[in-house]
């Protein structure tokens, strides 16, 4: 089996010869005890999934994107608070566990307000205009996302891997509706608004130690003012500044340059040898 700095479970890179390609099994011990040294020794393991990240993690081994990073994809309490922690342009909002805390909101909000299910995919987000449909929509998450209504106009979308801006957009957005289409700049935003959330996207990620995501921000129009309202997963195509293609090698790609910056002695010549 070839020794390789890099190690892939998932089959996203089982194409590209910078790594090594295991597959995803039923658990870890489904690998060979090879296989297992070449996790253990591997700078990295790439896309190791949600259900080995931690595992692998807990047991020395350094994962891209970490265990840390598909928990924030996934889990909206945990971003919205993460957004206070570290003093985000935010709106008012508050996050629900138990009863207790859902009866509190009548008397912190005003209606309209928006009610976010914890689950980033598949858990809607609702418009709510009386408390009726709040306490109906209440009861059926836990924990629940509450804020304030802003009319937005405008979302913000930047796509962070690596260390590394790779693309970003700006799409129409009524506050609510999960899905945003529109065209990806590649790159780094250059100027204006763009640019300043695309350093703050990228801030983001490196104080939380976010290794990839999509960090998407909430503006109204006439507005210079932006909000941070959560990271969800890329999809799996991409526009970049070499072209379009497959999110996963792109992002491996700037993953390799921001190791060659910081471990450049390791990472020169071959990336994989043959051996047994």
């Amino acid at each position: 089996m070839r020794k390789c700095p890099f190690v892939a479970l998932a089959h996203f890179l089982r194409d590209d010869p910078r790594a090594v390609t295991l597959g995803v099994r039923p658990t870890l011990g489904d690998y060979t005890a090879e296989e297992r040294r070449l996790l253990r020794q591997a700078l990295r393991v790439l896309f190791p999934t949600v259900r080995f990240a931690e595992v692998l993690e807990a047991g020395g081994c350094r994962c891209f994107p970490s265990a840390m990073t598909y928990r924030y994809q996934r889990w909206r309490p945990l971003q919205w608070t993460l957004g206070a922690f570290l003093g985000l342009p935010m709106v008012r909002s508050r996050v629900c566990y138990g009863q207790k805390a859902k009866r509190e909101i009548p008397q912190l909000f005003r209606l309209p307000l928006r009610v976010l299910g914890p689950r980033v995919a598949g858990d809607p987000v609702f418009l709510v205009d009386s408390w009726a449909v709040w306490d109906a929509v209440a009861a059926g998450f836990n924990p629940v996302v509450v804020s304030e209504w802003v009319n937005y106009r405008w979302r913000h979308e930047v796509w962070v891997a690596g260390g590394a801006v790779m693309a970003w957009r700006s799409v129409p957005w009524d506050g609510v509706a999960d899905r945003a289409e529109g065209p990806w700049v590649p790159g780094y935003a250059s100027r204006g608004t763009a640019a300043e959330i695309s350093e703050r996207s990228l801030d983001v990620c490196r104080r939380a130690n976010i290794d990839e995501g999509v960090l998407f921000w909430g503006a109204k129009d006439g507005s210079g003012a932006f909000f941070f309202e959560g990271i969800k997963r890329p999809p799996l195509r991409m526009e970049h500044a070499t072209g379009t293609g497959g999110r996963f090698s792109l992002a491996f790609s700037a993953l390799i340059e921001s190791l060659e910056k910081i471990e450049s002695p390791f990472i020169a010549g071959s990336f994989c040898q043959s051996g047994s």
